[in-house]
């Protein structure tokens, strides 16, 4: 039922209009991830009028916003940022997946993006978190 996600390798760079900001987006101090989506999907995610992010919204309880095409001429990829309680987070973050899987059913491809802040809670110590995802 849920997609597998793609995670950064050590060494990839993100272009700089990709960066996941060290302070938080709202200054409210709620958890935040963003999620890198295919280009080419991210229209099945926005919706018609934005009627796919408002429902995201509605179901989830996340606040969501997508990056702007920086030269309208379809971005590679396009972030979107999820602010709000991580169990929010994660339920926004699984549905887009099953919106970017479409009808195939099959894996989807998307990028999570944490905060540098972040980084250990979710490696967890020794890399027990990780190792408990593999």
């Amino acid at each position: 039922m849920y997609a597998a996600t793609r995670a950064l390798r050590p060494k990839e760079e993100l272009p700089r209009s990709q960066h996941v900001p060290s302070a938080m987006p709202d200054g409210g101090g709620k958890p935040s991830a963003a999620m890198l989506v295919p280009g080419e999907l991210v229209g099945r995610v926005i919706g018609k009028a934005g009627c796919g992010l408002k429902l995201i919204r509605e179901r989830t309880g996340a606040k969501l916003s997508v990056q702007q095409d920086p030269g309208g001429g379809g971005a590679a990829t396009r972030r979107v940022d999820l602010t709000g309680d991580p169990r929010n987070i994660a339920r926004a973050v699984a549905a887009i997946l099953q919106v970017i899987s479409g009808d195939s059913g099959g894996p989807a491809e998307a990028m999570m993006l944490i905060p540098n802040r972040a980084a250990g809670s979710i490696i967890g110590r020794g890399g027990e978190n990780l190792k408990l995802v593999r």
